[in-house]
């Protein structure tokens, strides 16, 4: 699925996907050790990660609710 995504870029246009992981890369690391995990680059060719350290993207979610209800 990646590939054909990749595909649809226009020809001469540098072919790289960037993967987002909302986690800080620690909280990854350490979910890998749980059996957990996150995303191997080196399965899908062409492709980057990017850890964007949210520390709790729960707390985030309830942040934003709480903003929303206040409209």
């Amino acid at each position: 699925m990646l590939a054909l995504i990749m595909n649809t870029q226009p020809q001469g246009v540098k072919k790289q996907l960037m993967i987002y992981d909302a986690r800080p890369y620690l909280n990854a690391v350490a979910s890998k050790l749980k059996k957990g995990g996150y995303e191997n680059t080196k399965h899908y060719l062409g492709c980057n990660i990017l850890f964007c350290d949210i520390d709790n993207i729960h707390v985030v979610r309830e942040a934003f609710v709480k903003m929303f209800e206040l409209s």
